[in-house]
């Protein structure tokens, strides 16, 4: 499985800090949308950043993440099992009838598959297959029939999904945590700008609260 992104956020503090910050933006730009208007703030924004604040807090953690991928890693590899014991009946057959060192086994490449990642692994197990259903009449004595080479045609399809359902739906659904530092934080930014400027030019305006829980 490729590596989890890296992510790189704009921001020097916890994910749990970034939510509750926003919380509080909310909170307190509504209490004093009055005095923020010249800020740009309005209801629409408040609402978007609500909605964005509440999609960030709503996403899978790390712990939820590391229990999908164990589970979908426990498919993956029964599924290439179920490939290996298909393969060692071929390479039995084929031993018995070509004999091991002859060019039509070697043709089917047994060697070293356990060795190879596990794309590389049903790559090579849907060459097997490929091979003992063009050698099926050769290998019909030591019982290859063509329902066998379905059963193993079907393995390989499953342990190919399996892989896949591992590598790519699992990225794709992280990348939204790659984006999770383009919250509106220019906004909230703005409007922290704003409260610092209030209190530094002593504004008797009622003060929009900064601080973090």
């Amino acid at each position: 499985m490729s590596k989890k992104p890296e992510l790189i956020r704009s921001f020097n503090f916890s994910d749990g800090s970034l939510i509750q910050l926003a919380d509080k933006v909310i909170l307190n730009g509504t209490r004093d949308s009055t005095e923020l208007i010249p800020e740009g703030v309005t209801a629409a924004r408040l609402t978007a950043l609500g909605t964005q604040n509440d999609t960030f807090r709503n996403m899978e953690d790390d712990i939820e993440w590391t229990g999908l991928v164990g589970e979908q890693t426990e498919i993956k590899d029964a599924a290439l099992e179920v490939c290996e014991t298909q393969t060692r009946n071929i390479r039995r057959m084929a031993a018995n009838i070509f004999g091991e060192g002859s060019r039509k086994y070697k043709g089917f490449g047994f060697d070293g598959i356990n060795a190879l990642k596990d794309v590389e692994r049903i790559k090579a197990y849907y060459r097997i297959v490929r091979r003992a259903d063009a050698r099926l009449a050769d290998l019909a004595p030591e019982g290859l029939t063509s329902g066998l080479i379905t059963t193993y045609t079907a393995a390989c399809a499953a342990a190919d999904l399996a892989y896949d359902v591992l590598v790519e739906p699992f990225k794709t659904a992280m990348r939204p945590q790659k984006t999770a530092s383009n919250l509106p934080m220019p906004f909230m930014q703005r409007w922290l700008k704003f409260a610092t400027q209030a209190k530094r030019t002593g504004s008797t305006n009622r003060k929009p609260n900064t601080t973090i829980m």
